[in-house]
């Protein structure tokens, strides 16, 4: 689920916002657990990653096995240090 408006057309930014100031600096107990429930949606959305697909779903027969692999995507830093790489080596 993707949280992009809600409460009337006020963003999830907004309602973080408020959550956040009105809620724990301000004290107001509503505004807060507004915003308990919206950081936690953002914080599963974050936890859940954004690059999960489905690739097969289906039944296994008896005796079939499946192997689960994850596929390595390199981090930022690594494809700095590749082009940085590969420019040095022309």
């Amino acid at each position: 689920m993707r949280l992009r408006s809600l409460a009337g057309g006020m963003s999830a930014d907004h309602l973080r916002r408020r959550g956040l100031h009105d809620g724990l600096l301000g004290g107001n107990r509503r505004w807060l657990a507004v915003g308990v429930v919206v950081w936690s949606l953002r914080a599963l959305e974050l936890a859940r990653g954004r690059d999960q697909e489905v690739v097969y779903r289906g039944k296994l027969a008896d005796g079939e096995t499946m192997v689960i692999e994850s596929l390595h995507v390199p981090t930022r830093r690594q494809r700095r240090r590749a082009v940085r790489t590969e420019r040095g080596q022309r």
